[in-house]
């Protein structure tokens, strides 16, 4: 017995010594704090899918897009889960590239109305004012010239009022009738129609088919120093994605406890923005060639884009 006992001791005492490898950091910025898309993140943080990769999550929070993406210039994160449209910041300049397809279609954006509108189909937008986060430039404002596109109204038909981004802006704003229409999440809609203030008339995947509405970018530097880094943190986003589809209900009572948000908001949500999620990140040249159409000028979004750091690729 004393052989073995020894030989236990001797195993127990080389795991004790033997030393932990440190994950590595990346830190990671949300353009928005409160929203289903980008609680991908927290649900894979709660699965253990980053540590297991080997991955420790700075997680952050911005109020949209633009700020996200300052701080990619500003190197005080690495990596953001943004607006598609950042393609155009890209382009002026922030040195980062799109490394994966986060949500096509936006089953995410909700056209919302105050509860006693007299708005009640998209035809009926035609010359309203909508909000948008900022002027000149956001998925919002694109949105709304979109929406008239589609149904051939004149190009004065639409209107955006910048507003911000943060919701009890937007709540203020349709209340005090300074605009008809806000964009935002589903679930701005749901909670609005818990307090009696607001209604969902529709979502911007009526009119808006083909699309990356979201996607992940890394910061160049980080990217050159970290390439495999960069794949096991993309390995571990799609872990997560196929862990979402197929577990509904523990899926949205880890993001309901993320964005201390009502589970039965997040559940509504879940049911109608699932499927637009991405499952192997990549980019259909229809979506590009929408995307293209978002921005004031075209742009090779080729060069501000690649698929080598997805699971599969070589």
């Amino acid at each position: 017995m004393r052989p073995a006992f020894s030989m236990l001791a001797i195993a127990v005492t080389m795991a004790i010594a033997t030393p932990s490898f440190a994950l590595d950091k990346i830190r990671v910025g949300k353009a928005a704090a409160v929203g289903f898309s980008f609680s991908v993140l927290d649900v894979g943080i709660a699965k253990g899918y980053y540590k297991d990769a080997g991955i420790e999550i700075e997680e952050f929070s911005f109020s949209g897009a633009a700020r996200v993406e300052q701080a990619i210039a500003a190197n005080s994160i690495d990596i953001a889960l943004s607006a598609g449209t950042d393609f155009a910041l890209l382009a002026k300049g922030v040195p980062a590239t799109c490394i994966a397809n986060l949500a096509g279609p936006p089953y995410d954006i909700a056209i919302i109305v105050a509860k006693d509108s007299p708005i009640k189909t998209l035809d009926d937008l035609r010359g309203k004012r909508f909000s948008a986060s900022t002027a000149g430039g956001s998925m919002m404002e694109w949105m709304g010239k979109e929406l008239g596109r589609v149904k051939g109204w004149k190009p004065d038909e639409t209107k955006s009022i910048a507003v911000g981004v943060d919701r009890p802006a937007k709540v203020a704003a349709l209340k005090t009738d300074a605009v008809d229409a806000v964009f935002d999440a589903p679930g701005m809609a749901f909670e609005m129609e818990q307090h009696g203030e607001g209604r969902l008339l529709a979502l911007a995947s009526d009119f808006i088919k083909d699309f990356m509405v979201h996607g992940i970018f890394a910061r160049n530097e980080f990217i050159a120093q970290n390439e495999d880094a960069t794949k096991r943190f993309l390995a571990a986003w799609f872990k997560t994605i196929a862990f979402m589809k197929k577990n509904r209900d523990e899926t949205v009572q880890i993001i309901a406890e993320a964005v201390h948000v009502d589970p039965k908001v997040i559940g509504r949500e879940y049911d109608l923005e699932i499927e637009m999620f991405s499952t192997d990140g990549k980019i259909s040249p229809a979506a590009l060639a929408k995307l293209d159409t978002a921005f004031a000028e075209p742009l090779d979004i080729s060069k501000y884009y690649t698929e080598k750091y997805l699971p599969g690729s070589r």
